[in-house]
Order: structure tokens, then C-alpha cells, then sequence
């Protein structure tokens, strides 16, 4: 093996203390919501990234479905007026309109219920971190979780190709 040049030795260093910095940089984050592991933080990670999809799948076919179809002009001011709508509303709007499947609808609703308990208990007040949801609390129930909010994000996602 040949040996290391200086340069190469510099930027590793570099490279460890920056993912050092980084990891230490969100420690009181993850304490304060009680995510002592990197696996319950990369559960988090992923029910957060689902949710945030389902949010926007659902505005984008409730938007495609306003839109006049003749034009694609506006799409943007739809998508942003359907987004003021709550949550809760747009799955509504979607299941009334025949959008979305009844299961779509129980599917969404319920990961959009474990989002409300992380995003408004505050995890001083309730124990904290994963334990504020139980549905991501152990493996079990975050796969359950995740399949709900992949069932719902799929369903959604072939019916806006239906009305694109």
C-alpha cells in the first residue's frame, strides 16, 4: 500500500471532524425528543419523508383535478390555494370527489395522526421522542405505519397519472 499523502491525511481528518460536528450538532435535538438512537432518529427520518410525500401527492391530484384540463396554466396557483386547505380537509375533498379509495383516505388519516402527536405534544410535557407515537415506538409498529402511508403514497400517485 503506498503511503498516505499529507493531502489525503488533511482531508480525511477533515472529513471526520465535520461528521463528528455534524452528529454532535443535533445531540440536544435528539435528546430533547428522546431519539438516543440512530435508528429511532432514521425511523423519524423516513415517517417524516412519507408524510411530507403523501401531503404533497394529495395537493398535487386535488390541484390536477381543479385545473382546467385544457390548459396546464395555473397549475401553480391551484396547488398553492389546495395547499392552505388543511390536511385533514384535502383528505376529505379527495375521498368526497371519488379521488381516492376509502382505504387511501383510513390510510392517510392515520399516519397524518401520528404526525399530530409528534408535531404537537410537546415531548417535555409527554415522555418524549418516539414514545409520543407509538406507531414508530418499536419496529413492529413503524413497518405497519410505513406500509399505511406506501399503500396511501401508491394509490395516490397512480391516480394523479390518471389525471395528468
Amino acid at each position: 500500500m503506498p503511503p498516505t499523502k499529507p493531502e489525503d491525511a488533511k482531508e480525511k481528518i477533515v472529513d471526520a471532524m465535520m461528521k463528528n460536528w455534524e452528529k454532535h450538532r443535533w445531540i440536544h435535538i435528539r435528546a430533547v425528543l428522546d431519539l438516543h438512537t440512530d435508528e429511532a432518529a432514521n425511523r423519524l427520518t423516513a415517517f417524516l419523508t412519507v408524510h411530507l410525500l403523501l401531503d404533497r401527492a394529495l395537493t398535487d391530484l386535488l390541484s390536477l383535478r381543479l385545473l382546467d384540463p385544457r390548459t396546464e396554466e395555473g397549475l401553480e396557483d391551484v396547488a398553492e390555494a389546495v395547499s392552505r386547505v388543511s390536511f385533514k380537509m384535502r383528505v376529505d375533498l379527495a375521498k368526497a370527489a371519488r379521488l381516492i379509495s376509502d382505504s387511501c383516505a383510513i390510510n392517510i388519516k392515520a399516519v397524518n395522526v401520528v404526525r399530530n402527536k409528534l408535531a404537537h405534544c410537546p415531548p417535555w410535557d409527554s415522555g418524549g421522542g418516539l414514545g409520543l407515537a407509538p406507531a414508530l415506538s418499536s419496529m413492529t409498529n413503524f413497518e405497519e405505519c410505513m406500509l399505511k402511508g406506501e399503500n396511501a403514497l401508491n394509490e395516490l400517485i397512480k391516480n394523479i397519472g390518471r389525471h395528468s
